[in-house]
């Protein structure tokens, strides 16, 4: 039951989240930057059910520690950006996403930070 509770709040979070930044939509960097929000949602939902499932299932029992991205994606790179696991600890693992638009510091693409923990999740979005 767990899974599911995580799994629903991590849609509503996408949900309220494409909702806000949609917006922007007309702006490329915006799209892109909400694009990069939709594809981590997607990663965090399948690290929540890593993290809810047992040991003996394939999963990591109560833990992220033993999770890498090929187990949450086999494309980490996509028309939207690229996709990293940057840290991975027993009660949370951050995500990043790298887009393919120059952010608002014109210098650097659209960045963000997912961290993900059992039940909920953290989004810092940076340029």
């Amino acid at each position: 039951m767990k899974t599911r509770i995580g799994v629903v709040a991590v849609c509503t979070v996408a949900f309220l989240l494409a909702s806000a930044v949609s917006v922007f939509a007309d702006d490329p960097v915006s799209a892109n930057r909400e694009a990069l929000v939709k594809c981590l949602i997607k990663l965090a939902a399948r690290a929540q059910e890593y993290y809810h499932k047992p040991v003996s299932e394939g999963g990591g029992g109560g833990s992220f520690a033993t999770l890498y991205l090929a187990q949450l994606t086999s494309w980490p790179n996509n028309e939207d950006g690229s996709f990293v696991l940057v840290s991975a600890a027993a009660t949370s693992i951050v995500l990043s996403g790298t887009g393919i638009e120059t952010g608002f510091n014109g210098t650097n693409p659209a960045q963000a930070y997912l961290t993900v923990y059992a039940d909920s999740v953290t989004l810092v979005l940076t340029n």
